[in-house]
């Protein structure tokens, strides 16, 4: 099943936060079947899939994706889509989603996850089994966007190790990454769980960065060695319509009140380390 399509269920599933005192409940999907994770191996590892690191060029100077790395969510024939998974707020989530009285405890910081429709918010998950409402980008990584999953999260209730929360995403219509790809404005790299969730995702897209020019200093020798594309210009990786089904599916957990409210928006961005 195509991530959009999975997308499209998973949303239908969830109760969608407004700026009214209480929540308005959208219809519900049956529970959606597990789309295979992406397993290719490494030689094809410059081809834009669900479950791939896009890693921006050192060159890449716009403001939403300098020095980000991208989890791809989906890439299709209608765009491609992903969270950035490297920019940690100093917004807790429990700010940002003040009626979800289960996050009130807890200190879980918003990632910035990118440019289009901040006020949505995007959850990753690791777990053993795919949890319901739950849709698998890689290995045990799950991406959900219900909010009876996140209050279980929250509280523990859900069979997961650790989750994140990213606010906004990015996008792309279609051949709109293949030619930022072309230009060099982005590397792929295999996607890693340990990488998705690490204790200091700040330091990722070092890691990636060196494990390239490494990967190419070898090439050059004549090392074999796998590689992505190397550094080039600017790109945005954001799209001002929506791309086919992948966009128009995603109806997540909605903060629009908060961000509204008190400028969070512009607070999120500016308050990234």
């Amino acid at each position: 099943m195509p991530m959009s399509a999975l997308l499209g269920a998973i949303m239908a599933g969830l109760l969608l936060l407004t700026a009214s005192v209480g929540a308005r409940p959208v219809a519900r999907a049956a529970e959606v079947a597990a789309a295979p994770p992406s397993t290719a191996p490494d030689s094809e590892s410059a081809v834009p899939a669900r479950g791939r690191f896009l890693v921006a060029s050192a060159r890449l100077r716009h403001a939403s994706f300098a020095r980000s790395v991208v989890l791809l969510l989906e890439h299709d024939a209608s765009g491609a889509l992903g969270v950035i998974v490297n920019r940690p707020t100093r917004i807790d989530l429990a700010t940002l989603l003040p009626d979800v009285s289960e996050l009130a405890d807890r200190h879980d910081p918003v990632f910035a996850g990118g440019p289009v429709r901040p006020e949505q918010v995007l959850v990753l998950l690791r777990a053993a089994e795919r949890p319901a409402d739950a849709g698998a980008v890689l290995d045990d990584v799950y991406l959900t966007a219900s909010l009876s999953t996140l209050r279980r999260l929250a509280t523990g209730e859900a069979p997961s190790r650790v989750f994140r929360a990213y606010a906004g995403y990015a996008g792309w219509a279609p051949g709109q990454l293949e030619a930022e790809l072309a230009r060099g404005d982005w590397h792929l790299e295999p996607g890693d769980a340990d990488k998705v969730f690490l204790d200091d995702p700040t330091s990722l897209w070092e890691e990636l960065t060196r494990r390239h020019r490494g990967l190419w200093a070898h090439a050059r020798r004549g090392v074999p060695g796998q590689l992505g594309r190397v550094s080039g210009e600017r790109g945005t990786g954001v799209t001002s319509r929506p791309i086919a089904r992948s966009h128009s599916a995603i109806r997540a957990v909605s903060a629009t009140s908060r961000l509204s409210e008190c400028s969070a928006l512009e607070a999120m961005w500016n308050s990234i380390p």
